[in-house]
């Protein structure tokens, strides 16, 4: 409502106006929003563009030259809004639509409804025939008594009813955007209609298509709904089909809106739409001929879709270490390769240039500093965008680690690489490339494996390398350990684990090939090969032939054939690291051979015989076979074992004294002359199952005897030596060196030189044997010299010695302690057994070490293991579990040059097989046996020996030869005593007491003198030093050797106990030990080994006190290192006195062993530190035990 007021004075003109003349007027105005018309309708399923209804109001405005278009049948809403509104009941208010034709008269071809008022009016439009229809949309009031004029407004629009020109296909659209029509219209097409430029989708995922239609003048339709559509795809069996679950709900598989799903593949396919005529209604009747008329070419539309993968980079999370010139490449796989990367925090990261060519498959990442930051990478090129993105974290490493575990093994020769890993506290790990910049460093402790570089060839030892793995190569046999190291960015240096590498030698199964009999059985062993976490299985590759136990590696041949075994080395984790093979070959050997080392033999020399078969050896069949008949055609010329001196009721012991040793037998030679030995034996061969073969073997041989020279009296003094050798310090320089004293320096009075004929023609005789110093050179064999002694003070000459040089021939196990090839030995228990060698006829060479290759080796090693002292001609046994082994000796592991001995593991009677002098005693004991208590003694024949049922003493009564047994609930066990009339050696013991702490320098002296007239010994005609031997019973705690005092005449067996700690470490771990025992010298003279005696005395073991492995004589206390601990080894039966018990504490903290190999540690903790320097001086240990005491100081 409009007011106007208008006020004027007027009483200077007519004074009776008291005041002014006010004049009023009002009018009605009315105010609208202008008139707009605004599409409601949304074409997007319906062949048509889109029309955000959700916004009607702000957008869809058609101005007066916008132009719809609908195809007959097809129907669109608009929504009226604006204009006046409606006065008042006496005004006439008017809403109405005008429609008009080219011609501007009415017509009938669009239907216009009015649908809703509400919020503005809601017409449908409805294009039913062909034509273009101007639709005038008016709203207003008319003239009515408050106004004169009328308030009427129109909008209008133009509707184009007609056929569509073309259509488009849209692929990946949300909606049917104007803009994305406008682009799929102005795309070129190929022969066809397919737009030449594909469509980049991403595989594995739903995709909406839709087709719209475009009329002449290139505007979309806004419905297209009356046309049927056709759909197709092309090329697209394994990439894509069509979902029927995202199409509406009355499916139809004509709209002109479908979706498709993508395979995870990638490729090409093509998708059509094609415009096959009208559903059924009015208008197919009258278009359809008009639509299809030459539209081949253009109601038709296809796109090239190009699948590619999802984008994706990789890793999702990267470690990159903190240095400048560190990179990390992210992967990109999938998506168009129009990409944008970002960086939420370019301070710890920054995106550089990826190299030519590579854009599209990788980013590099640069560090700048520490700390995380995210990578996202945007896909441009495909609509919607794709996006992926990464975590980058820039750190310093933490720590390192070496990921081969903590034990490796290579073979001599072979390489290995080694990989590492190294990271952050988090557990996150850097990638490979990031090590080149950790300066990285391998450290190796020993030159066993060095550094190889990637061709396998040698690198300096230390070097720093620049990747994640390195190669090292074995070099030498051994163990040694590895580790690297790592510099932070602070220039702190960190250490990996060390790890042990071990480097052995290629595997070889022992023996490599193997003959036995069915029935007989050979533990394998491995030689070389890992051990450092490492297990062994063994197969064969046919049972039927032989089988084998998988762990022990126990051989036990079935039935006659060949097969080969296997072994098998695995790692901690099953894998295998390397193998071995041997032969193996299982026969009924059909006759049999009797062997000896040499076909002659000189008189008064012995040599081992055993039969053979034409394969294999002793451990082939020995355990099989029984019966041994031996047999000697001319028993004057040969005999078997040695015959014993100074006897005519007992003519020989044999060395074959039981069936189980009767397979190997000891020829005598008693006279010159040749003569047959036979043997007769049967064999049972156990085939596979329980089936038995009994075969029958006979062998002979023919064995010359070889005799003396008519006149030999050099014999005795003339040294053997093998050729080519130098022997050891052998001639004395010395008066005083041979043991006598007189008060003077005589040293190196003594000089040598060869007698020679001085018409010798050749210098190569005279070097045949010479002299260097103490020692003798040989050089061919067959050659004799006589050396000559000649002392320069007195000028006393005297031939020294001879020296016959020849070839080494034989072989033998050398132990006069034991007279038959038998040992028996307690479980825990070791020997050592020396090796001798001999010439062709049996002659023992004085020296030969290290001249032949000597191998040892028994057929079940779980039994007794076999160590051959390097450097020595000694072969180290021990005895491992109950049992027996055969252990042979050979040259050049030669079965014809061998010597046996039968091993037995268990209890047994010490010592065996005794050689007494009537009326001589003896103790026997039972080694290896808990069980003693309980047992008793007995002797067979009473009138040979006298037992004491409970002690085992016995006394020698009467000249023979009788069994001695001990039986307990347990064990049963037996020796043979032969007593003997005539001479024998007295041993006296010392009078002091046996002990090893002080360690006796010169020894304790045994004397050794004969029996029946107590004359000295004569040492006349002794090739080598005293004419007898001396050893210790048992042979652990000791070793004693003869010795003669050359001013009195006497002889003595000088003993020499082992230390405690030695006593610790090799004396066998049996509980009945005690620290006390009797301990037996036996003297016995060298070329009648049946003349021996012995004495036995009380041996009480010492004690050492050790601190940090070390030998102490005081303890230093601090009031910083207040405690130790101190080890009392072998005798621990001892008693610790101190005074000031305030002051210092001893605790034993744990115990192990027993008897004279018995270790206790204590702990010695000062309780409060001493006031006055004067106690701490004063504060002394003694310890005691009943035969000694021991005194030590505590030092501050």
């Amino acid at each position: 409502m409009l007011h106007a007021t208008f006020s004027k004075e007027y009483h200077h003109i007519d004074p009776s106006l008291s005041g002014p003349i006010v004049l009023r007027a009002t009018s009605r105005i009315a105010s609208y929003m202008p008139l707009t018309l605004h599409q409601a309708g949304d074409g997007n399923q319906f062949g048509g563009y889109w029309v955000n209804t959700a916004r009607i109001e702000a957008t869809n405005k058609l101005e007066d030259r916008d132009k719809v278009y609908l195809v007959p049948g097809t129907q669109v809403d608009f929504i009226l809004h604006g204009g006046p509104e409606r006065w008042d009941k006496g005004v006439e208010f008017v809403q109405r639509v005008e429609i008009f034709d080219e011609e501007h008269t009415h017509d009938n071809g669009v239907d216009v409804h009015l649908i809703s008022s509400s919020d503005g009016s809601l017409y449908r439009l409805l294009c039913q025939t062909l034509g273009t229809y101007r639709l005038v949309f008016k709203r207003g009031n008319l003239v009515g008594d408050d106004h004169s004029l009328p308030a009427l407004v129109e909008a209008s629009l133009s509707l184009a009813c007609s056929l569509p020109s073309s259509i488009v296909v849209i692929v990946d659209e949300p909606v049917n955007n104007r803009d994305v029509i406008r682009t799929a219209i102005q795309a070129d097409r190929s022969p066809g209609q397919i737009q030449v430029t594909p469509v980049t989708v991403a595989n594995g995922r739903t995709i909406r298509v839709a087709a719209v239609s475009i009329s002449t003048t290139g505007e979309p339709f806004a419905n297209s709904s009356s046309l049927c559509l056709k759909w197709e795809l092309g090329s697209c069996d394994s990439l894509a089909y069509w979902n029927h679950a995202y199409d509406s709900e009355n499916y139809n598989p004509s709209s002109w809106e479908r979706f498709l799903v993508l395979r995870n593949e990638s490729g090409s396919c093509i998708v059509r739409a094609t415009i096959t005529g009208f559903f059924g209604s009015s208008a197919a009747d009258r278009y359809s001929a008009k639509l299809l008329e030459g539209s081949d070419n253009f109601l038709t539309d296809a796109v090239r879709l190009q699948l590619v993968s999802t984008l994706k980079v990789s890793p999702e999370f990267n470690l990159l270490y903190f240095n400048p010139n560190a990179k990390a490449n992210l992967s990109i796989t999938g998506g168009s390769c129009f990409l944008e990367a970002v960086v939420n925090d370019s301070r710890v990261v920054e995106v550089t240039q990826s190299p030519p060519g590579l854009q599209c498959l990788q980013l590099i990442l640069s560090p700048k500093g520490l700390g995380t930051a995210v990578v996202t990478v945007y896909d441009i090129g495909l609509t919607p965008n794709l996006v992926a993105s990464v975590v980058v974290q820039v750190a310093d490493i933490d720590w390192i680690e070496i990921m081969s575990g903590e034990e490796i093994s290579l073979m001599e020769g072979s390489s290995k690489s080694i990989g590492l890993m190294a990271g952050v506290d988090d557990g996150s790990t850097f990638d490979i490339p990031q090590y080149a910049y950790m300066n990285i460093r391998v450290h190796i402790e020993d030159d066993i494996v060095e550094l190889a570089d990637k061709d396998d060839f040698s690198s300096p030892s230390g070097r720093y390398i620049g990747a994640q793995t390195f190669k090292i190569r074995a070099k030498h046999l051994g163990v040694t350990t590895l580790y690297v190291s790592a510099r932070r960015h602070s220039g702190h240096e960190l250490l990996s684990q060390a790890i042990k590498v071990e480097v052995y030698a290629p595997p070889t199964i022992h023996p490599p090939n193997i003959f036995l009999v069915p029935g007989a059985s050979y533990l394998l062993t491995i030689k070389g090969g890992p051990t450092l976490g490492a297990f062994v299985e063994y197969t064969t590759t046919d049972d039927a032939i032989a089988t084998v136990d998988k762990t022990l590696g126990r051989l036990t041949a079935t039935s006659p054939g060949n097969t080969t075994l296997l072994a098998t080395v695995y790692g901690n984790g099953g894998d295998v690291i390397c193998q071995a093979d041997s032969s193996v070959k299982v026969g009924v050997p059909s006759s049999a051979i009797l062997n000896v080392q040499s076909e002659q033999l000189a008189v008064g020399r012995e040599t081992p015989i055993y039969p053979l078969f034409s394969e294999g050896d002793l451990f082939s069949f020995y355990g099989l076979c029984k019966d041994y008949k031996w047999n000697i055609e001319d028993e004057e010329v040969l005999t078997f074992g040695v015959p014993l001196v100074g006897s005519e009721a007992v003519q020989h012991v044999s060395y074959v004294d039981n069936k189980e040793l009767s397979f190997i037998n000891v020829l005598y030679g008693r006279a010159p002359g040749r003569t047959n030995i036979a043997v007769s034996f049967s064999c049972d061969f156990i085939s596979s199952g329980s089936h038995m073969e009994a075969r029958t073997y006979n062998a002979s041989l023919s064995l010359l005897v070889v005799s003396d020279l008519p006149l030999a009296l050099g014999a005795p003094v003339t040294w053997l030596l093998p050729p080519h050798y130098t022997t050891s310090s052998i001639l004395p320089s010395s008066v005083e060196s041979h043991g006598q004293k007189d008060g003077q320096n005589r040293k190196g009075s003594i000089i040598y030189s060869l007698l020679r004929n001085c018409k010798e023609a050749t210098e190569a005789s005279q070097r045949a044997v010479s002299i260097d110093g103490d020692k003798i050179k040989t050089e061919e064999s067959n050659n004799l010299a006589c050396i000559q002694a000649k002392d320069r003070i007195t000028g006393r000459t005297e031939i020294a010695s001879c020296v016959r040089v020849a070839e080494v021939e034989q072989i033998r196990i050398t132990n006069k302690e034991l007279p038959v090839h038998s040992i028996d030995l307690a479980v825990g228990a070791e020997i050592e057994l020396s090796i001798s060698y001999h010439d062709a006829i049996g002659n023992p060479f004085y020296e030969a070490s290290n001249v032949i290759l000597h191998h040892a080796e028994t057929n079940y090693p779980d039994v007794v293991s076999v160590n051959n002292t390097r450097g020595t001609n000694m072969i180290h046994l021990k005895a491992m579990r109950h049992g027996r082994a055969l252990l042979r000796v050979s040259i050049d592991n030669r079965p014809q040059k061998s010597d046996y001995m039968l091993i037995s593991v268990g209890a047994y009677v010490h010592p065996q097989n005794p050689v007494l002098h009537q009326g001589s005693s003896i103790n026997f004991s039972v080694v290896g046996s808990d069980d003693q208590a309980s047992g008793h003694w007995h002797s067979v024949n009473e009138s040979v020996i006298v037992l004491q049922s409970q002690s085992g003493q016995a006394e020698a009564v009467g000249e023979g030869s009788t069994q001695v047994s001990f039986e307990s609930s347990n064990v049963k066990l037996r020796t043979t005593v032969t007593v003997l009339p005539g001479s024998t050696l007295v041993v006296d013991a010392p009078k002091e007491m046996l002990t090893n702490v002080p360690f006796p320098s010169q020894g304790f002296s045994f004397s050794v003198k004969f029996s029946d007239t107590n004359d000295k010994i004569n040492t006349v005609g002794s090739s080598k030093g005293a004419p007898y031997d001396c050893r210790v019973d048992p042979p652990f705690v000791g070793y004693a050797k003869p010795w003669i005092d050359l001013d009195t005449g006497n002889t003595f067996c000088l003993f020499f106990p082992y230390s405690p700690e030695h006593l610790v470490r090799t004396i066998p771990k049996l509980k009945d030990m005690k620290p006390y025992i009797y301990v037996s010298i036996n003297a016995s003279m060298k070329e009648h080994s049946h003349v021996s005696g012995s004495a036995s005395a009380l041996f009480v073991g010492g004690f050492s006190v050790m601190q940090m492995g070390k030998d102490i004589a005081q303890l230093n206390l601090t009031p910083d290192f207040n405690k130790t601990i101190i080890t009392i080894l072998g005798n621990t039966d001892v008693e610790i006195h101190w005074h000031g018990q305030d002051l210092l504490a001893i605790n034993p903290i744990q115990k192990e062993g027993f008897g004279l190999s018995r270790r206790i540690d204590y702990e010695v903790k000062e309780w409060k530190w001493m006031s006055t320097m004067n106690q701490m001086k004063n504060l002394k240990l003694l310890l005691t035990f009943p035969f000694g005491r021991r005194l030590w100081e505590v030092l501050p």
